[in-house]
C-alpha cells in the first residue's frame, strides 16, 4: 500500500547514491578482472573459460651464462616488480626502456626465409637499484616471464607508439548537458509516491503509476519536446535508472528488508564460490519464513476456534491502495496529480464478511483518529453474544501499532456495558502481512483494470459494490456521503472523532512498540505483549502516565469530533490544480458538486481568517 506523498519535490535534489541502479564499475566487469589479472601475472580462467596459470619465470641456459648475474633475490625481485605495474601499457613502456637498438655494422649476406636482411640489433639489459646488466633476448624473456611474440608485435617496433590505443578511440557520442537536464525535468514531471512500509528503509525510493514503462516515457518526451526528437532510448533509460530511485506500480504488501538481504547475500555467495556460506543463509531465511508463516497459521487457528466458540470474532484491517479521480485516459494524465479516494477494509474471518469504508482525501485522513473511529463503527455493530475480539493488522505505526489505539482497546475492554472483555491485536513479521482483505483488494484490482475512465466517485462505490456478487462487500462512507451531489443516500456515514487530542495528556509513549508481535486488553488486568511470534503475552505494558487511572480511558474527557462539521480538508495546490486541469476534458453534469469543496492550502487559510473574523 502506498502514501498519497507528493515527493517530486524531494526528486529535485536526489543524490547519485540514491539512484535505482548503480553506475558502471568497469573494475569489476568480469572481463576486465580477467585482463587485470593477466597483466598482473596472476592466476585466472581464460576468456575461454581455460585456467591459466600464474606468471613464472623461465632460467634459460645460455652460453652467456646471463642467469647467474642474478642472485635469487633479485631474480624474485625483477619479476615482483614487473608484474606491481599491472598496466599493459606501463609494462610496455618498461620492456622498451630495457631494449636499446642499434644498426648493424655487417649485413649477413646468408638468405632468409622470407628474403628480407636484418638491418638494426637489440641489446637487451635489465636494471637493479644498483646496477644495469646486459643480457641476451631469452634470459630477457625468461626473467620477465614473458613471451618473445610479445615483443614482437609491438614493443620492438620503435616507429611506433607504445600506449595501447584499443578502446579509447575518440568517437564516442556526446551527449549535451542541456538535453540531459530537459530529461531530468522531464521524468520528475511525473507524479510519484513512496510506500509507508519501505519508508525508512529507502526513504530515495517513490512509485510510478503501473501503466507507465521507461519506453512509455520516453515515447511521451519526444512527444513533447520535438527539439529532441532524436534522443535514443538507451540515454533516456540510462538517465532513469542512474540517477533516480524510481520503480512501477505501488506495492500494496509490505517488503520484507531481511528477505531482501538474505536474497542479496545468497546469491553473493554462490557468485563467490562460497557454497558453504549460501546453505548456511539458506538455512537460515529458511527459518525467517517459518517463523513468519506463524501469522497465517494464527489467523486459520483463531478463525476455526472462533467459529466453534460462537462468542468470538476474528478480523483483519487494512487500507487499499488509492484510488484515482479523475481517470480521464488522456496522455496528460501521467503528469497530474490525482484525487484520491481512500478505502479500509475489515474482513471478518468468522462471518467471512468484508466491510469498506470508503471516503476521499478532502474527507478526512489516514491517522489513528480515522482508523479508532472506523474500527468503533465496527466494534459497536457486534453481536452481544461477542466477549473477545481478536485483530490481524500490519505493522504501520500510524494507523494500527501505536500508543492511541491502545489506549482506546484498553479503556474499551473496561467500559462499563461494554459486552468484549478481551481484545488482542497481533501483527505479523514486517513484510509478511498476508490477510484476506489483501484478497478483497484483489478482486477491486482486477475490475479496475478494465475501467479506463472513471470521473466520479459513484463509479469507484458500484465497482466495489459490485464486486462480489453472491457476498456483496458491505460499504460506509467517513464523514460525508461518497455521492457524486454530495447528497445522503442508503449509505451509512461514520464521523471520526478525536481520539489523539483527548488520549495525549493520558497516555504515555510505549517502550518498544516497535518489537511487539502481540498485545493483550482485558477487564480488569494489566496489558501485556509479546515480542515473540509464537509465545503468549506476558510482558506487561504501561500505557497511562503516572497520576491517571483507568477513567480517564474509559470515559476521556474533551472527546470531539476532529473535523468541523460540513468543513473539507484541503490539498496541496499543486494537486488541486491538477485536478481542475484534468476536469476541463471531463463533461460533468450539473448536479455533480463532489470537487466543488475542493480547495487548496491557501483557500482553506483564507477561510479561517474569516472564520476568526
Amino acid at each position: 500500500m502506498a502514501d498519497n506523498v507528493d515527493i517530486n519535490e524531494n526528486r529535485e535534489n536526489e543524490q547519485p547514491n540514491s539512484a535505482k541502479k548503480r553506475r558502471y564499475t568497469p573494475s569489476k566487469w568480469k572481463r576486465n578482472e580477467i585482463k587485470t589479472a593477466k597483466t598482473a601475472g596472476k592466476q585466472h580462467v581464460s576468456y575461454g573459460g581455460r585456467a591459466v596459470a600464474e606468471r613464472v619465470q623461465v632460467l634459460v641456459q645460455c652460453r652467456c651464462k646471463c642467469n647467474t648475474k642474478f642472485s635469487p633475490a633479485e631474480l624474485s625481485k625483477i619479476l615482483e616488480d614487473f608484474n606491481a605495474l599491472q598496466d599493459h601499457n606501463k609494462q610496455n613502456i618498461y620492456l622498451r626502456g630495457c631494449i636499446s637498438v642499434t644498426p648493424d655494422a655487417q649485413i649477413r649476406r646468408r638468405p632468409r626465409k622470407d628474403d628480407a636482411k636484418k638491418r638494426t640489433s637489440y641489446m637487451y639489459s635489465i636494471t637493479l637499484p644498483t646496477r644495469t646488466e646486459d643480457v641476451c633476448k631469452s634470459a630477457f624473456c625468461g626473467t620477465l616471464g614473458i613471451k618473445e611474440s610479445r615483443l614482437k608485435k609491438k614493443v620492438l617496433d620503435f616507429a611506433v607508439d607504445i600506449k595501447d590505443g584499443r578502446g579509447n578511440h575518440g568517437n564516442h557520442p556526446k551527449i549535451a548537458e542541456d538535453i540531459r537536464d530537459k530529461i531530468r525535468s522531464h521524468i520528475r514531471q511525473f507524479p510519484a509516491r513512496e510506500s509507508h512500509y519501505s519508508r525508512s528503509k529507502n526513504e530515495n525510493k517513490s512509485y510510478l503509476d503501473a501503466k507507465l514503462s521507461i519506453a512509455e516515457m520516453h515515447r511521451l518526451f519526444i512527444q513533447d519536446t520535438p527539439e529532441c526528437n532524436d534522443v535514443k532510448y538507451w540515454l533516456y533509460h540510462d538517465i532513469f535508472n542512474f540517477e533516480f530511485n524510481i520503480a512501477f506500480g505501488y506495492p500494496r504488501s509490505d517488503i520484507c528488508d531481511k528477505c531482501e538481504k538474505f536474497t542479496a547475500d545468497i546469491k553473493a555467495a554462490k557468485a563467490g564460490g562460497e557454497p558453504g556460506k549460501a546453505r548456511e543463509l539458506t538455512a537460515q531465511h529458511e527459518l525467517h519464513i517459518r517463523k513468519a508463516d506463524v501469522f497465517n497459521v494464527q489467523m486459520k487457528e483463531d478463525s476455526e476456534a472462533a467459529k466453534l466458540a460462537g462468542n468470538t470474532d476474528v478480523i483483519c484491517m487494512d487500507y487499499e491502495k488509492n484510488l484515482p479521480l479523475p481517470l480521464t485516459g488522456i496522455g496528460q494524465e501521467y503528469y497530474k496529480r490525482q484525487l484520491w479516494i481512500h478505502n479500509l477494509c475489515i474482513h471478518s474471518m468468522v462471518t467471512d464478511q468484508p466491510y469498506m469504508y470508503l471516503y476521499a482525501e478532502h474527507y478526512a485522513g489516514k491517522g489513528p483518529n480515522d482508523v479508532i473511529s472506523i474500527l468503533d463503527d465496527y466494534i459497536s455493530k457486534l453481536p452481544d453474544n461477542i466477549t473477545k475480539l481478536t485483530i490481524f493488522a500490519d505493522n504501520c505505526f500510524s494507523q494500527n501499532k501505536n500508543r492511541y489505539i491502545y489506549a482506546y482497546l484498553c479503556g474499551l475492554v473496561n467500559k462499563a456495558g461494554c459486552t468484549l472483555k478481551e481484545i488482542e491485536v497481533k501483527y505479523p513479521l514486517p513484510g509478511h502481512s498476508r490477510m484476506p482483505c489483501d484478497r478483497d483488494f484483489g478482486r477491486i484490482e482486477k475490475r479496475r483494470k478494465k475501467k479506463d475512465r472513471v470521473t466520479l466517485p459513484s463509479e469507484w462505490v458500484n465497482l466495489i459494490k459490485t464486486t462480489d456478487q453472491q457476498k456483496p462487500f458491505r460499504i460506509a462512507f467517513v464523514e460525508h456521503s461518497l455521492t457524486d451531489d454530495m447528497l445522503p443516500d442508503d449509505t451509512p456515514v461514520i464521523t471520526v472523532m478525536n481520539y489523539k487530542d483527548a488520549y495525549e495528556p493520558v497516555v504515555k509513549a510505549v517502550t518498544g512498540i516497535a518489537a511487539f508481535r502481540g498485545v493483550r486488553f482485558q477487564l480488569g488486568k494489566t496489558v501485556t505483549s509479546r515480542t515473540a511470534m509464537t509465545a503468549d503475552c506476558t510482558t506487561p505494558v504501561t500505557i497511562l502516565k503516572r497520576g491517571m487511572k483507568m477513567v480517564n480511558l474509559t470515559n476521556p474527557t474533551n472527546l470531539c469530533q476532529a473535523y468541523p462539521p460540513g468543513n473539507f480538508l484541503a490539498i496541496k495546490e499543486a494537486k488541486y490544480n491538477d485536478v481542475k486541469a484534468l476536469l476541463a476534458h471531463v463533461h460533468l453534469d450539473a448536479r455533480v458538486t463532489f470537487y466543488d469543496k475542493l480547495k487548496p492550502y491557501s483557500a482553506a487559510i483564507a477561510d479561517l481568517d474569516d472564520d476568526r473574523e
